[in-house]
């Protein structure tokens, strides 16, 4: 016997959000700069987000665990 269970039934939905969102492309790379303390910059980190057209920007931290849980992770690196 299953029970209902809303934040596994809610965090299937996100994950096919997710896999919909790869295939649609809707994740997007940002740049920014680090910079020494003279202000100049001398490295690039690259930021991951997730721009949904149904739960706006999503930072990586709400969705990364969920990525990899479902196995995803391989195909947002490509």
């Amino acid at each position: 016997m299953h029970a209902y269970n809303k934040e596994l039934k809610e965090e299937h939905l996100f994950g096919q959000a997710l896999k919909d969102a790869l295939e649609k492309g809707e994740f997007r790379i940002n740049f920014q700069p680090i910079v020494d303390k003279n202000r100049r910059p001398y490295l690039v980190e690259a930021l991951l987000r997730w721009e949904s057209p149904e739960f706006g920007t999503v930072m990586p931290m709400d969705f990364i665990p969920i990525i990899e849980k479902n196995k995803y992770i391989v195909n947002v690196g490509e």
